[in-house]
């Protein structure tokens, strides 16, 4: 049964070559945008729509909006230039991420199912999100409804009022959702103690993370200059041994008259000095042996893997910080919204029951207010709900394929580094 509900939820996302369109100041690059599915929410299993790189950020911010606490893939970043040649390395790179960008949300169980990936695929003519559509007909329909929706909102405010005073009351009583405990004296919705001490670890996560990077880049990065010093060491140790055998002729004519009166072992001392030469030949070998085609080019492809691999570890860690991020917005906002609704309510209550006239108007228009506040209030409540819901199986999600990223990197790093240090200690042992 499993395998059948597999096999009827598949999202396929791939992104094609990127195409210039227009011309002069209108000149700009599309990428087009194919998939397959089987998602039932789809009427069309298969299309192809082409997108800017602007709408890619668009359905990011999307996604980030609709499926709250989960982690968001990171867009590609933004260039500080134009970019519409589409055989330039900048959007080969460009169109490489967003292949990726793209798969990872095509294959997350909640962000291939949510609506923002639906518009972003609709190729429809009613998709006014992401398709050109007339002005007039959307300034047309925007008339005509105006007016129905004020007249037909009147007849419902106190309805939604009543409903929203309810569904306040059950909340601050802890029979909605996450219970009492959430919420503070005044109501001010409080984030546990736990999120708090995964919101330190996240970040001190990040900060390690950064390090790390940057202290791997310059290990390299000495270990390329490394090659070079050994040559230098052999060459200055080859000079040494030149100045080492003349001292030795030298203190050898000097003492050529007393030269039976010394002991044999003296004499074999004193003929070899010290051993320059062996030393100059064991860090020469070193250089050599770097400065193998094979070598260095498996040694560089393995430090090209592992940086890469700790940026993506990094890049994980901060779309999890986004994550966050967007829940801290929803309580920021909900609580925003609570003094909203005090500071309006506070007003209607020092209005009193005005009689006809601009005081009844103004009171009516602030109760109208203070119901579409209590309606904002209830859906950012179940939306906080559902991102920490949500946010629970990410992290655990996230622990592991971090855990994987950084320890496979980690070994290549130990491989390559340990291997030279390890040929380095038994060369100096010859000395």
């Amino acid at each position: 049964e499993e395998e059948e509900e597999e096999e009827s939820n598949r999202m396929h996302v791939e992104v094609g070559a990127p195409e210039r369109r227009g011309e002069g100041l209108n000149a700009h690059i599309v990428f087009g945008v194919s998939y397959w599915t089987t998602l039932p929410t789809y009427a069309r299993k298969s299309g192809l729509v082409r997108r800017r790189f602007s709408q890619f950020n668009k359905l990011y911010q999307a996604l980030v909006e609709e499926v709250a606490g989960v982690i968001v893939p990171t867009l590609p970043p933004k260039t500080t230039f134009p970019l519409d040649d589409p055989k330039s390395p900048a959007i080969a790179s460009r169109a490489t991420l967003l292949r990726v960008f793209i798969a990872k949300i095509s294959m997350h169980p909640l962000l291939s199912r949510s609506k923002a990936l639906y518009d972003f695929l609709d190729c429809s003519k009613s998709n006014t999100t992401y398709n050109k559509v007339k002005l007039s007909t959307t300034k047309d329909v925007k008339k005509k409804t105006t007016s129905a929706i004020s007249s037909i909102f009147g007849s419902v405010t106190n309805v939604i009022s009543s409903i929203n005073d309810t569904i306040a009351s059950k909340t601050s009583d802890g029979e909605l959702g996450g219970g009492s405990h959430l919420f503070d004296v005044e109501g001010t919705l409080r984030e546990p103690a736990l999120h708090a001490e995964v919101c330190q670890y996240i970040s001190s996560l990040r900060e390690r993370t950064e390090k790390m990077l940057a202290s791997a880049k310059k290990v390299i990065r000495h270990k390329e200059k490394t090659t070079e010093y050994f040559s230098d060491l052999s060459t200055v140790f080859n000079t040494m041994q030149e100045h080492e055998t003349r001292g030795v002729e030298i203190i050898e004519r000097i003492s050529g008259a007393a030269k039976a009166n010394w002991s044999t072992a003296s004499s074999s001392s004193s003929r070899q000095g010290i051993c320059w030469r062996k030393a100059a030949n064991t860090f020469s070998r070193i250089a050599q042996s770097d400065d193998t085609p094979e070598t260095t080019e498996l040694k560089h492809d393995r430090n090209r893997l592992f940086l890469e691999k700790i940026s993506g570890s990094l890049q994980l860690i901060m779309e999890v910080v986004n994550a966050l991020a967007a829940r801290k917005k929803i309580v920021d906002e909900y609580n925003h919204t609570l003094q909203s609704i005090a500071r309006n309510q506070y007003k209607i209550s020092s209005l009193g029951l005005p009689d006809a006239g601009p005081k009844r108007e103004e009171k009516r228009r602030l109760e109208l207010k203070v119901a579409d506040y209590r309606v904002k209030k209830t859906t950012l409540f179940k939306k906080y709900e559902t991102a920490k819901a949500n946010m629970e199986n990410e992290l655990l999600w996230f622990h592991t394929e971090l855990s994987k990223s950084l320890g496979s990197s980690l070994r290549l790093f130990v491989m390559t580094q340990g291997a030279e240090a390890g040929e380095l200690h038994r060369s100096l042992l010859q000395i």
